[in-house]
This record gives structure tokens, C-alpha cells and sequence, in this order.
């Protein structure tokens, strides 16, 4: 009886410790604004990107980036993506990380405006890694690689 009682105690002990140490995350997408509005009655002037499955709006009256990958249609607009399965409508606000990596790609010639000013990696190739991971030793003297005597 006291070893079935002990059981008993421990299983509710486990199920408590489980319990409290449940995580949770959450992002909250809700204080998006509303998608911007859409005024085609028709579908949009696309051009299609070379080698990137990604088509982009080419219309100079459209405020906003449009692009089209695959069923999706992506718009980028004052900071917050939206996506939907129709050019004309349905959009909802999505984090950044859901675009598309072939969006990120499209030549910066062919944004409104991009989020970046470049896409993801290029301002790192660009500007080099000033962060201290990768150059330098930390210190501000010569490569970091040992051989350098300043």
C-alpha cells in the first residue's frame, strides 16, 4: 500500500514538474496594420526573374514590393509582409522569416523598397563582418590570424 501510495505521489510530482515547465513563445503578428489596398481588377504587369521562379509587379502606380513565388503572392509594405493566394485580395500579415528565400534574391533594381537596402548575406559580403566575428582579433590589429605584427 505505501510503495503504491509513493508511486502515486511521484507520478503527481513528475505531472506537476511538467506542467511548470512548459515553454511558450509567441510572436505577435497581430499588431500588423492592414494590407495595403489593392486596386487590380485584373492581374498585375508581372515580370518574370531569371533563374528565381519569382515574378515581381513592374507598375510605378503600385506603392508597395509584389511579387509572385509559386502559389503565393508576397507584398512588402512599409515594413510588414502580407501574403495570399490571390493577387486581389485575402492578404495576412506573416513574419519575415516565411518569405521566401528566392524573393531575398530579386536584384535590388527591381524593389520599391527593400527592407534591407540588399538582400540578406550581400550587406555582409558588401560591407565585410564588423561585428568581431571573422576579422580581426578583436583588438583592431592586423587579420587575427597570428602572424601579424603591429
Amino acid at each position: 500500500m505505501k510503495r503504491t501510495m509513493l508511486f502515486a505521489l511521484a507520478l503527481v510530482a513528475l505531472a506537476a514538474t511538467s506542467a511548470s515547465a512548459e515553454t511558450r513563445i509567441q510572436v505577435n503578428i497581430g499588431m500588423a496594420p492592414p494590407p495595403p489596398a489593392i486596386v487590380y481588377h485584373a492581374p498585375p504587369p508581372m515580370v518574370y526573374v531569371p533563374d528565381s521562379r519569382v515574378y515581381y509587379v513592374n507598375d510605378d502606380d503600385v506603392p508597395y514590393d509584389c511579387f509572385r513565388y509559386g502559389a503565393y503572392f508576397y507584398i512588402y509594405n512599409d515594413g510588414w509582409w502580407y501574403r495570399s493566394r490571390r493577387y486581389d485580395r485575402g492578404y495576412r500579415a506573416i513574419e519575415e522569416r516565411y518569405v521566401p528565400r528566392p524573393i531575398w534574391s530579386v536584384p535590388a533594381g527591381n524593389w520599391k523598397h527593400h527592407p534591407h537596402g540588399m538582400p540578406p548575406g550581400q550587406a555582409k559580403k558588401y560591407y565585410g563582418d564588423d561585428r568581431g566575428r571573422g576579422r580581426g582579433n578583436g583588438h583592431g590589429h592586423g587579420h587575427g590570424n597570428g602572424w601579424d605584427r603591429d
